[in-house]
């Protein structure tokens, strides 16, 4: 029992278009000229009085002819900028392909030179991408990092998590060590106020981690991910695995 042509609806036609496309598409963000097109064509009206009331409301962001949830837009921002500017790396640890050959020797193991790499890599950058399709040996670059940072430097606190708990289960399982969801790690508690999930680690409660694995990486969402790095306190070198062709 609403007009067609109330303000209202319209700008709800507006964001839920926008939402809808998003969620179908991966995407965090439609353009500007799409979004027009797709409301013309399906629902017969021009958005334009829509669209400028929902970016001045805030509800929506435009950058650039994109078009942004407010929150999905913030946490991409996030991610970015400790992403781009990441912590300098501390210095390269002397004898880390002698600490490699040992690794070796207490898995009985061999390594091939990209595995290798992924290890070095680890200790020498303060973020790091490991990925690859099942059986690519991820997991075992894992267990190798794990031992070699415990050699290199024992006092290091080396958090791993996941983004499931049954993925957090397989990872404690193959590495020998505890591992958690993200969720739990970061405390997660219902906000009575905002009604919504909030966290009790962030950048004024960080975690205690020097480093953090987190492993399955591709079902991490981008508001989970955002609250992630937002807990990592400055330093804290971020190893993320996962396969890229796990989810659509």
């Amino acid at each position: 029992h609403i007009d067609p042509a109330d303000a209202r609806r319209q700008r709800a036609l507006v964001y839920d278009t926008l939402i809808q496309y998003c969620f179908r598409s991966g995407s965090t963000f439609l353009r500007m000229e799409q979004l027009q097109a797709q409301i013309m064509q399906r629902y017969g009206f021009a958005p334009d009085e829509a669209l400028q009331t929902l970016i001045e409301k805030g509800v929506l962001v435009e950058e650039e002819g994109r078009l942004y949830d407010h929150r999905q837009h913030a946490a991409e921002c996030v991610i970015a900028a400790r992403l781009n500017h990441p912590e300098p790396p501390a210095a390269e640890p002397e004898d880390l392909d002698e600490g490699i050959k040992h690794v070796e020797e207490t898995l009985n193991i061999t390594y091939d030179e990209s595995q290798k790499a992924a290890i070095r890599g680890f200790f020498n950058h303060s973020f790091m991408i490991l990925n690859g399709g099942p059986g690519t040996g991820k997991t075992t670059v894992i267990h190798g990092i794990l031992l070699l940072d415990q050699k290199l430097y024992p006092d290091d606190e080396v958090t791993l998590a996941a983004p499931t708990g049954r993925a957090a289960k397989r990872l404690a399982e193959v590495t020998g060590r505890e591992a958690s969801t993200i969720h739990r790690l970061l405390e997660a508690q219902f906000d009575e106020a905002t009604g919504r999930m909030a966290f009790f680690h962030d950048e004024d409660a960080p975690l205690a981690c020097d480093a953090m694995i987190v492993d399955e990486t591709s079902m991490v969402d981008l508001q989970l991910m955002a609250s992630l790095l937002k807990a990592l306190k400055p330093g804290c070198r971020l190893l993320l695995v996962g396969d890229p062709d796990q989810l659509p």
